[in-house]
């Protein structure tokens, strides 16, 4: 098994996560579900906006001379959580047979991988087309313009 290289200290004191030891942490983090592991994925995401606004806000200020500590402190955290998030998310992925297959393909790692856990219900496809179909590739599918689509509503 991985070892858990989170950072957890700077994190406040009340949160339950902080007193477990990290092998009881691994153990939660293994038993989450499709839901919690489809959250994490929308915080991952969430945090990487924040996290290029912010260097973004820093670079600007760096550049016309202005305070940025604060800036760059935040823009630091949020890319500790990325982190965190991977790395949980690359644990979690190692016990799906789904998730160590995507990241055996170049370019998927675990956000994706952990993405395609959570959101693609194999029990409710029952074949490959309806996969393809939810990432939209269904090639058979129409897709209408702006103007065809208000058409249509209009009917109704």
């Amino acid at each position: 098994m991985k070892k858990l290289p989170l950072v957890f200290e700077n994190l406040p004191n009340d949160i339950k996560i902080n007193s477990l030891s990290k092998e009881h942490r691994t153990e939660e983090f293994l038993r989450m579900g499709r839901e919690e592991c489809s959250s994490l994925v929308g915080n991952y995401y969430q945090h990487q906006h924040l996290r290029t606004i912010t260097k973004s806000q820093v670079d600007k200020a760096k550049k016309a001379n202005r305070p940025y500590m604060a800036l760059e402190y935040f823009y630091h955290q949020n890319k500790k959580i990325e982190i965190q998030i991977k790395n949980v998310m690359d644990l979690y992925t190692d016990t799906h047979p789904v998730g160590v297959w995507a990241k055996s393909i170049v370019g998927i790692g675990p956000i994706i991988a952990a993405g395609m856990i959570s959101y693609i219900d194999i029990h409710r496809a029952p074949s490959v087309a309806n996969i393809w179909a939810f990432a939209g590739l269904n090639s058979e599918i129409k897709w209408n313009s702006l103007a065809q689509a208000t058409e249509i509503v209009k009917k109704f």
